[in-house]
């Protein structure tokens, strides 16, 4: 076996001889080793300026529409992708009325760089629609920007998992075409992405799980997240859910049966008199805050958490920190199994920490325990009262000193 000497350094793979480049300080650039997929030649050199170079580890090179004309011929506006691997290498823009579509096959999708956009959709054609339960689609690094198309529609049991560093944006308002969309019985996967909108921004309309980590959601016109479909499951983490403009809210959910959790997030309304959760008359299973800060416009009917529905599992808020807000958890209507409001802090521009009516007091009880509230008004806790039936107050305290307290019970 055959050694190639460069200087004081030799080396060799795979039977044959690799120019391993000159490694002092006079050479001119370093190279890297790889291993192609589909090549048969065990081993490749490529300069560090061809980076990623790496496409050769792709089925496909993206550059312009005629790449994916190349691929598949539109249908109907749709390209359907073939199962495989797709390299964006630079942006561009689909014809009006087209978009990309994934249909029960594995497809990867990575952009070049700083994220490469794709743009297309329309009104009835989403820019990207995942279907069929036997695939999967993943995203990296990539942008889509549609005008008023769904970016993302996750439709007949399609699933979608987004890795990291996705910008996808929707440059005009649509209520029925948020940014992205789950219809089907799917699963979706946002982490470290971000979604900007001058409508809604994602819709849970599936009965599937969706989660959300280390991403910003934020609208400039509409409510943010809805939930309003039955055995919805959302999760999200980390991630900052805001309006920066119109009457929206942050989350409005509306489905008997859905589960929402919300934890360690930044959750606002630009609104005055906004809400920042609104359960609207259908209700929710459950609805859980853990941690995070929330905040409206600071207006004197704002509110940070509006109950207009029932809830048949509970209401857990734990460790929130609230500021500019009228009312933390305001009860409407609707009864509640449940309710569980401990350990918030209320900063600035707070008011009442719980609005909740004696007569509807959750069946399982009402328990508001070590709230800190920088608030010297006596209606920190309002229409009801520590010693109510099925009310259980502890360890509270206000700018103007310990709160009233429900007695040891015998």
């Amino acid at each position: 076996m055959a050694n190639t000497t460069i200087g004081a350094l030799t080396g060799t793979a795979g039977g044959t001889n690799v120019p391993l480049g000159d490694m002092s300080e006079s050479a001119v650039e370093p190279v890297v080793v790889i291993r192609p997929a589909g090549v048969a030649t065990p081993y490749q050199t490529l300069p560090v300026s061809s980076l990623p170079g790496a496409q050769t580890e792709f089925d496909h090179i993206l550059t312009s529409r005629a790449d994916l004309v190349a691929i598949v011929a539109p249908v109907g506006g749709v390209f359907i992708l073939p199962a495989g691997s797709y390299f964006v290498k630079t942006s561009f823009a689909l014809n009006a009325n087209e978009g990309l579509r994934v249909d029960n096959v594995n497809v990867f999708i990575q952009g070049g760089g700083a994220g490469k956009t794709i743009t297309g959709g329309s009104n009835t054609i989403p820019l990207l629609r995942v279907q069929g339960a036997a695939g999967q689609c993943q995203l990296l690094a990539v942008g889509l920007v549609a005008a008023v198309a769904d970016v993302i529609l996750l439709d007949a049991d399609g699933n979608v998992t987004v890795a990291s560093q996705c910008l996808f944006s929707q440059t005009i308002a649509s209520a029925t075409n948020p940014i992205v969309r789950a219809t089907g019985n799917g699963r979706l996967t946002l982490d470290s992405c971000r979604l900007t909108a001058n409508g809604r921004v994602l819709r849970h309309s599936s009965g599937q799980r969706m989660t959300v980590s280390s991403s910003r959601l934020e609208s400039s016109a509409n409510t943010v997240v809805e939930v309003d479909t039955a055995n919805a499951w959302l999760l999200v983490d980390s991630s900052i859910v805001r309006t920066t403009g119109g009457t929206g809210q942050a989350f409005f959910v509306n489905a008997a049966t859905a589960n929402v959790f919300v934890t360690d997030c930044e959750v606002a309304v630009s609104n005055a008199t906004g809400t920042c959760a609104l359960i609207s008359t259908n209700g929710v299973a459950a609805f859980s805050v853990q941690g995070g800060e929330w905040q409206t416009g600071s207006g004197a009917g704002s509110t940070g958490i509006q109950i207009n529905g029932p809830i048949s599992k509970g209401f857990a808020v734990d460790g929130v920190f609230v500021q500019n807000c009228a009312t933390w958890v305001l009860h409407s209507s609707g009864t509640v199994a449940s309710a569980d409001v401990r350990r918030c802090v209320g900063t600035t521009n707070v008011t009442t920490c719980v609005n909740w009516n004696v007569a509807n007091i959750p069946t399982r009880g009402l328990c508001e325990h070590a709230n800190h509230w920088n608030a010297t008004s006596a209606n920190t806790f309002t229409n009801h009262q520590q010693n109510d039936a099925r009310v259980m107050r502890r360890s509270n305290v206000s700018s103007a000193g310990n709160m009233s307290e429900t007695g040891i019970a015998p």
